[in-house]
C-alpha cells in the first residue's frame, strides 16, 4: 500500500472501475475470436512529468500450452505458479525499472465464457491492491454489466477472484 508522504497516490477504485471498462469495450471493439489476456495493472507516472499519474494495462503473455483447453481458474492456477517463482519475482521488479514509481496494484483477466444459458460472454476479472473485486461482463450482443465491491464487501468473489487476489500478493513490490 502506498503512503501519502512517498508521493505516490493511492488507487482510486472507481478510477480502475472505468479503466477496467474501458478495456472491455477494446475488447468488445477488437472481436470475440481472442485467447485469454493476463494485465498487470499499475500505477505510474504520466511520462515527461513529475505529478501527473495514470493507471495503465500492461498485458502478460498467456502461453497457448496453459490456456489451450483449460478453464480460466486452471489458467490463472498455472499462472499465479510461475508468479511465485524467483524468476518470474525478478520480472515484476523489472517491470518498474524504467520508472521506479511504477507499482503493480492490481491484475485483472479478460476470458470468454459460456453463460448458464449457453451464450458467450466476455468477462474481465480483476483485483487490486486493496483487496477490490471487479466484474465486468458482457453477453455476446449485450451492454455490458459492472459488478464491484464499493463498500469493500465482497459481492461474489469467485475463484478467479480468489487466483487474482494472490497474483496481487505475489507481485507486491
Amino acid at each position: 500500500m502506498n503512503s501519502p508522504g512517498n508521493g505516490i497516490p493511492d488507487l482510486n477504485r472507481e478510477h480502475l472501475l472505468k479503466h477496467l471498462v474501458g478495456i472491455e469495450a477494446f475488447g468488445e471493439s477488437s472481436g470475440w475470436n481472442h485467447s485469454p489476456v493476463l494485465l498487470a495493472i499499475t500505477n505510474e507516472p504520466v511520462p515527461g512529468t513529475a505529478d501527473e499519474w495514470r493507471l495503465a494495462a500492461g498485458s502478460v503473455d498467456v502461453p497457448r500450452r496453459v490456456w489451450h483447453d483449460a478453464d480460466p481458474i486452471e489458467v490463472l492456477d498455472a499462472l499465479l505458479a510461475q508468479y511465485r517463482s524467483p524468476a518470474s519475482q525478478a520480472v515484476a521488479v523489472l517491470i518498474s525499472y524504467n520508472n521506479p514509481h511504477t507499482r503493480i496494484v492490481g491484475w485483472a483477466f479478460v476470458y470468454i465464457m459460456q453463460s448458464a444459458d449457453g451464450k458467450e460472454a466476455r468477462v474481465v476479472d480483476a483485483a487490486d491492491e486493496h483487496g477490490g473485486l471487479y466484474r465486468i461482463a458482457r453477453l455476446r450482443g449485450a451492454a455490458p454489466e459492472n459488478e464491484y465491491d464499493a463498500d469493500g464487501s465482497v459481492y461474489a468473489e469467485t475463484p478467479t477472484h480468489r487466483i487474482l487476489l494472490q497474483l496481487v500478493t505475489a507481485t507486491r513490490l
